[in-house]
């Protein structure tokens, strides 16, 4: 029998992370030293969490996601946004 897994999208930023979940959607400010981001992985539960490579600020979340072995795939930008394109569902700018 497979595991059934709850789809979690995050969004990392800078200075917040935009955390979608099936039916609910919201932002967490992350500053620097902040323990946001270990809050939200224990809120998690059995989740698989899919975010995109930003250059260094998806790491901390990352690694306390592996830290409370929640699966989590860190996908390219690019790969992403073409996909999206030919889907034909790309985002207003």
């Amino acid at each position: 029998m497979k595991a059934s897994f709850v789809e979690v999208g995050v969004d990392v930023a800078k200075a917040d992370l935009a955390v979608a979940l099936p039916r609910k959607t919201f932002v967490i400010s992350t500053p620097a030293g902040s323990s946001s981001v270990d809050r939200l992985v224990r809120s998690l539960g059995t989740v698989r969490v899919v975010l995109e490579a930003t250059g260094g600020y998806e790491r901390p979340l990352v690694e306390a996601l592996h830290a409370a072995a929640i699966t989590v795939c860190v996908v390219n930008p690019r790969q992403v946004r073409d996909f999206a394109r030919a889907q034909g569902r790309l985002a207003d700018r």
